[in-house]
């Protein structure tokens, strides 16, 4: 149970950066905090966040992964594997993402705005990795095995059928 909690752990805290995300595309979107409010230019500020999309993209199957890690009752190296794989790809987009941004910012709100967007997103893809990330014990360390239900061995018992007098 204690892996469960760990889990719920780190969602919560993965919950808490992606709010603070959407939040910034948002007050972006509507040129909110001191942040473009012509249309023009606030269309243009908002376009620059599209490489965003391909990380969140490769969150969301992070998300995946892990959810299904942890409602199996036994490690399927599968969702392991899914859930690295969403890692690295998220990280690959994350790092032309923040190029992009960076190369593109136009004044202090639009810099700091981009800057806490990509420092959440990292830390989301760090929340989230078995590898280096600070909830490796989220991924059941110990998986919970269930016995799997015996069944009767037909060739066994044929046999022991057959001998009987």
């Amino acid at each position: 149970m204690a892996e469960g909690r760990r889990g719920l752990t780190c969602l919560g805290h993965v919950c808490d950066q992606l709010g603070s995300v959407l939040r910034g595309l948002d007050d972006l979107a509507r040129g909110e905090r001191r942040l473009p409010r012509e249309a023009a230019a606030r269309a243009e500020a908002c376009a620059r966040t599209e490489p965003l999309g391909d990380v969140l993209h490769a969150v969301g199957d992070a998300l995946d992964a892990f959810a299904r890690i942890q409602r199996d009752l036994v490690r399927n190296p599968a969702h392991t594997d899914a859930l690295t794989q969403a890692l690295d790809r998220g990280q690959d987009r994350h790092t032309a993402a923040a190029d992009a941004l960076c190369s593109a910012d136009r004044g202090p709100a639009l810099r700091s705005l981009h800057g806490s967007i990509t420092d959440e997103t990292q830390q989301i893809l760090h929340e989230l990795d078995p590898r280096g990330g600070p909830h490796p014990t989220a991924l059941h360390p110990r998986p919970r095995r269930v016995p799997a239900p015996r069944r009767a061995d037909t060739a066994t018992d044929t046999a022991a059928a057959q001998a009987a007098p």
